[in-house]
């Protein structure tokens, strides 16, 4: 459970909220254990429409635990669609981001990008160890040449190649020994910790026996056009990666891109679904406050993204149900949570915008998509719900099962959200949208036992 300080900032022990269940493979003293608790306490507050409390709640843990982080970027996105102000819009995307980077953090690497940071992290606890321990008498020139082999022309400085430049335009000799990193002109040296892609670039000098051509001068990248021009090269052979694995899976060459999932530990999984919601975060912050169509075609590839870790990860837990195996709730709910509202919100679209946007890879299956919130939100489990469902989809007139059947689910940590979406899909959208007869019964049994629980709860007041 949380510390003592959280209740005590909060203002409540928390008895009437769910204990929140564990995940396997991760003790009950982990960190991610405790966001998890910490998150459940959170949605069981947000329910109560407490939201001051769930910010105090949140705040302290927001840099150090992953659910923590999430949460709090969520509450400030709610704020910032509530009031529109340049201050909460500004907040929410600084929450969003944080939560981005310590997902990435939590992240297995992949792709070139990560090759770079992978590599480039052991050159920076080499230049940190040599600034600590600073050694005399390394000349710069056989920094230069280290290895012996040759880079390439193209030259990119690094922070003893500027400095020996500078002495020798100065009329100082060549040879010049630098001390310690503390020795390059506070203009030109860039900081130890700007990141993994810059010890990297540090490394990336050119190294020959024999000088380089002459170049003009404007050919010779300062350190932010190093950043930008390496890094877009790692985009742009990352697409490429991403294009050959499509075409080689679907013929049968490759193991599917879901089966990476499988070599990565708990903490990593929940990783790759908080980056994916934290990425949809931000994307409809932008949307909203960017230029129209100009900010959705500049987020739509963060989407696709985002829609593309849910896929993985629904394929990744079918698989695993398939083979007896099984994943731990939170992380399940999380996903049929995505490819729910994906599926449902996508198959309200025209049917010719439909066309394009199953083209290019998402899928617009309504049936799944509400099974799939019906699972999550335990209605599917529960005898009297599940009645007013009906049968699954699938499901013969003998009553057998005649497609594969679905990873079931427990009570996890975005089950709630799961039934909102669906009581908010059967009072609203169907008959505004005119998307089919909706189901009354279902939702008066689903309202009165949330209003038992939660009886301040503004969204399920406003379904009443």
């Amino acid at each position: 459970m949380a510390d003592d300080s959280d209740r005590e900032r909060s203002g409540s022990s928390f008895v009437d909220s769910p204990q929140a269940s564990s995940i396997p493979c991760v003790a009950a003293d982990d960190p991610m254990q405790r966001g998890v608790e910490l998150a459940m306490q959170a949605v069981w507050l947000f329910l109560d429409s407490d939201f001051e409390r769930i910010e105090q709640l949140l705040h302290k843990k927001r840099h150090s635990l992953l659910y923590a982080s999430e949460g709090y970027a969520a509450i400030q996105y709610l704020r910032a669609m509530m009031t529109f102000t340049q201050e909460a819009m500004s907040s929410a995307q600084q929450a969003a981001e944080g939560t981005i980077n310590l997902a990435a953090h939590f992240r297995k690497p992949r792709g070139v990008s990560s090759m770079l940071s992978g590599s480039s992290s052991r050159v920076t606890s080499r230049a940190t160890s040599r600034a600590e321990s600073p050694q005399t008498g390394v000349d710069a020139a056989s920094d230069a040449n280290e290895g012996g082999k040759t880079r390439g022309w193209f030259r990119i400085d690094s922070p003893r190649q500027i400095l020996r430049e500078k002495k020798a335009k100065s009329g100082q000799t060549d040879d010049v020994s630098v001390t310690s990193a503390s020795d390059v002109p506070s203009d030109d040296k860039p900081e130890l910790d700007l990141g993994m892609l810059d010890a990297k670039y540090s490394e990336l000098q050119y190294s020959d026996t024999t000088p380089a051509p002459e170049q003009p001068d404007d050919l010779t990248l300062d350190w932010p056009q190093q950043r930008s021009w390496v890094s877009g090269i790692a985009t742009m052979a990352d697409s490429v990666i991403d294009v050959v694995r499509t075409g080689t899976q679907a013929i049968g060459i490759s193991r599917p891109e879901w089966h990476v999932l499988k070599s990565m530990t708990v903490v990593q999984r929940h990783a790759e679904l908080v980056h994916a919601e934290a990425y949809l975060l931000r994307a409809m912050l932008n949307i909203a406050m960017g230029d129209g169509m100009l900010a959705l075609l500049k987020e739509g590839w963060h989407v696709r993204s985002a829609y593309a870790t849910y896929r993985n990860c629904f394929a990744f837990i079918q698989n695993a149900h398939a083979n007896g195996e099984r994943v731990d709730d939170h992380f399940v709910s999380g996903t049929y949570l995505g490819m729910g509202v994906f599926n449902l919100v996508l198959s309200m679209m025209p049917a010719k915008l439909l066309r394009f946007i199953e083209l290019v890879g998402f899928t617009a299956d309504r049936k799944l998509g509400l099974e799939l919130l019906a699972i999550a939100a335990g209605w599917r489990a529960d005898p009297e719900t599940s009645k007013l469902l009906g049968p699954p989809p699938g499901t013969s007139s003998n009553g057998k099962q005649k497609t594969e059947t679905i990873h079931p689910c427990g009570h996890g940590l975005r089950s709630e959200f799961c039934s909102i979406v669906l009581q908010g899909y059967h009072v609203f959208l169907c008959n505004d949208l005119f998307l089919g007869y909706p189901n009354f019964p279902l939702v008066q049994v689903v309202l009165q036992r949330s209003l038992q629980q939660h009886p301040n709860g503004l969204i399920y007041i406003y379904f009443e």
